[in-house]
């Protein structure tokens, strides 16, 4: 589902688009004028190379933008099934070629922990990303917890890394098991995370009212956690904690320019007021 910014936010939104793609352009005519000038690229594969890893700075400057700018206050509607949010789609037209930049940000703490996590969140997953989630849990290495070591156990038909730019009726691995998430406690973002995955966690933290944080998102608000009632008798498996705003989102860059595309898995970690990459994969096409 691709989301829509709401009213009192699509203006910003719309600029930060507006300056993101001048930026893309003027990085890109930037990379052109020096290859022509030095003669430092040979074949026209290696320019592509040269253009998309260029684009891809721009594309990190557009994240850090848009996690500063924007997602303290991403309200998600209610009936969302990933924590997904749109934040760049451009097509260029470049010497001939078409450039295609994608970007788009899943909230770490919108989904399901591969690390410990109750019950009822684990209850959540579907059948089969329930067993890739215990199957990793079984086989994982020592090595830092990323998607890659989901992919190097799923099974073929089963696509672990979310795809920007092709919206598949069956959701990746990445939009349901969050790498980055859960490490000290469990923390779910209810502004965000899918219905299923809010009850859940709201069970398990001993928390009532959903019908408020339905109605929030409905009207793109942000849920205020203090209106939730306190449930008697609930046994909390573990320290879970809801959240309004998430501190960690994963932002897939998708470009393309020609027959060449490149995509990267960039995780984010908030410390303070400051956003700060903790993990960038390249996506296998």
């Amino acid at each position: 589902m691709t989301y829509t910014l709401p009213a009192r936010h699509r203006r910003g939104a719309a600029l930060l688009i507006v300056l993101a793609t001048l930026a893309l352009v003027t990085t890109v005519l930037a990379t052109l004028a020096s290859t022509a000038s030095l003669d430092r690229v040979a074949t026209r594969d290696a320019r592509r190379l040269a253009i998309l890893d260029d684009l891809r700075l721009e594309c990190d400057r557009i994240a850090s933008d848009w996690l500063s700018e924007h997602s303290l206050t991403v309200s998600l509607p209610p009936e969302t099934a990933s924590p997904r949010v749109a934040i760049a789609s451009q097509e260029l037209p470049l010497a001939g070629e078409t450039v295609a930049v994608n970007l788009a940000a899943f909230d770490q703490h919108g989904m399901v922990p591969l690390g410990d996590a109750p019950l009822g969140l684990r209850g959540t997953l579907p059948a089969r990303i329930a067993q890739l989630r215990a199957t990793w849990t079984t086989e994982r290495t020592s090595g830092p917890t990323g998607l890659d070591q989901l992919a190097s156990i799923a099974p073929v038909d089963l696509a672990v890394f979310p795809r920007v730019s092709i919206q598949d009726s069956l959701l990746a691995a990445g939009e349901l098991l969050a790498t980055h998430a859960g490490t000290e406690r469990t923390s779910i973002n209810l502004a965000t995370a899918p219905l299923r995955i809010v009850e859940a966690a709201m069970r398990d933290a001993g928390r009532g009212g959903i019908e408020v944080v339905i109605d929030a998102r409905s009207r793109g608000d942000r849920v205020p956690l203090g209106s939730l009632t306190r449930l008697d008798g609930n046994r909390v498996e573990g320290p879970l904690e809801l959240l309004a705003a998430s501190p960690c989102w994963a932002i897939c860059t998708d470009l393309r320019i020609g027959p060449l595309r490149r995509a990267w898995w960039t995780v984010w970690l908030r410390e303070g007021s400051t956003w700060r990459i903790v993990q960038r994969l390249e996506v296998a096409q």
